[in-house]
């Protein structure tokens, strides 16, 4: 089954590597920092709105994709495609991508929006041979699961009686 799994990573990378060029190049270093937008613009608009929930939801869940990406990484110490000195299992910036879909309360077209952007920024990690397609796939499960678990309604509660009590 591992030997699969890597196998796809390998086909999937090589066979982008000779669609790669400049231009694309670029395109998709913008995409996979665009995360940087996604995460902040919203703590931004939500601070200044004093929603301070879903404000302690992207702060609270972002880090802990974050931190659960940065301990996997540690654990698995997988290396990128590129060779570089960084480690790949699983993507941060899809982590993030995918929770901020799950965690921002809005309606319909801005979540298929979202979607888009994420599975674009998914892609942007391969293109860029920063990451598998098997880093990628983990970074969207951590990214979704955070999210999900910081939706429900024990959690919830826990932040709004925590916001309660340091707001007085």
């Amino acid at each position: 089954m591992i030997q699969q799994i890597l196998s796809l990573d390998q086909s999937i990378t090589s066979s982008l590597a000779p669609l790669r060029n400049a231009l694309a190049d670029q395109f998709f270093v913008f995409v996979s920092f665009s995360i940087f937008i996604l995460v902040i613009f919203p703590l931004f608009v939500y601070f200044r709105k004093k929603n301070f929930l879903v404000f302690s939801q992207i702060l609270l869940g972002g880090a802990t994709a974050y931190a659960i990406s940065e301990i996997l990484k540690c654990v698995f110490l997988r290396p990128r495609p590129d060779a570089s000195d960084a480690f790949s299992f699983p993507s941060r910036h899809v982590a993030l991508a995918f929770f901020m879909v799950g965690i921002l309360p809005v309606n319909t077209k801005y979540r298929l929006a979202l979607l888009f952007w994420a599975i674009l920024i998914s892609f942007s990690r391969i293109w860029l041979s920063l990451h598998w397609f098997s880093d990628v796939i983990g970074g969207a499960v951590i990214g979704i699961l955070t999210a999900y678990l910081l939706k429900q309604k024990v959690i919830e509660e826990k932040i709004k009686k925590t916001l309660k009590r340091v707001r007085r």
